[in-house]
């Protein structure tokens, strides 16, 4: 199991604490394990924004971090977006299969290709993700900052089709999205998507492809540093809202690497197998 990096995730579990991200406090997961294929887009758009599967993210200004390394979002190492501004801005990544590609935002409707990879994780509803404002001005509370404002979910159905479903239902954490940070502490989200869009993956049988990250870059009069740093991704699955601690999970869903190819899911190939705990 070493050998083909297998990745364990809990079902039906939330993060509601700052300690189970790590030591073995989320079963089935430990430091440096990743779902999505390393592959990312730091996205400009001189409209103001990407419409994907009708879905606005608004992405005005780029940058200064260019690419995600995207397995260091899944570790303590983290990624960040960073830009010196002086008026407000959106910066926004795209992480996972198909999205380093220049067609990925050139349609709002959008098929992924056979040999586009993930580890095919199905019923994926949320996500966790411990966060901080470092690196900013205004890091100890104030304008002059970066804050998560948005996160997506890409998916691929039985056709190919790429959706895209928004993680906007709070499960826990110490901070919400769209919000500032008080202080440069660390902080944590854990999000899942509406009851009705975990209907969709159920019934589609949808994998999970890759992720979108939206986020506000606030600003003084002068221009300040603003960052936001992620770290530490996990991501969430089950067949419905119920979401339980960790000490009561029943059941861990094996995902596979994170380089399968779709055409592989579509042909049967096994992806994943669940196993009691």
């Amino acid at each position: 199991m070493a050998e083909k990096k297998v990745r364990g995730i809990p079902w039906m579990t939330k993060i509601d604490s700052w300690y189970q991200f790590s030591d073995g406090l989320y079963p089935g997961w430990h430091p440096g394990q990743s779902v999505i294929h390393n592959e990312s887009k730091n996205i400009q758009d001189s409209g103001g924004f990407v419409s994907i599967e009708d879905e606005k993210w608004w992405c005005d200004a780029s940058s200064t971090t260019g690419s995600w390394n995207v397995p260091n979002l899944f570790n303590s190492t983290g990624v960040s977006t960073h830009m010196e501004n002086g008026r407000r801005h959106n910066s926004c990544y795209f992480i996972g299969g198909y999205t380093s590609s220049s067609n990925f935002t050139n349609s709002n409707s959008s098929y992924y290709f056979g040999e586009h990879q993930s580890s095919m994780v199905r019923n994926a509803i949320g996500f966790a993700v411990q966060s901080n404002c470092a690196g900013s001005h205004s890091d100890k509370g104030g304008d002059s900052q970066a804050y998560l404002e948005k996160v997506g979910m890409f998916y691929s159905d039985s056709n190919r089709k790429r959706w895209c479903l928004l993680a906007n239902q709070k499960v826990a954490g110490d901070i919400n999205l769209n919000s500032e940070y008080p202080d440069q502490s660390n902080k944590y989200y854990c999000y899942r998507l509406s009851s009705s869009n975990i209907a969709k993956v159920k019934d589609n049988n949808l994998v999970l492809m890759g992720m979108a990250f939206q986020f506000v870059h606030g600003a003084k009069s002068m221009a300040r540093d603003s960052q936001c740093n992620l770290f530490n991704l996990r991501i969430l699955v089950g067949d419905g809202t119920g979401l339980v601690n960790n000490q009561i999970t029943n059941r861990i869903l094996i995902a596979d690497k994170p380089d399968r190819r779709l055409d592989e899911y579509l042909s049967n190939h096994a992806m994943d197998i669940t196993a009691d705990v």
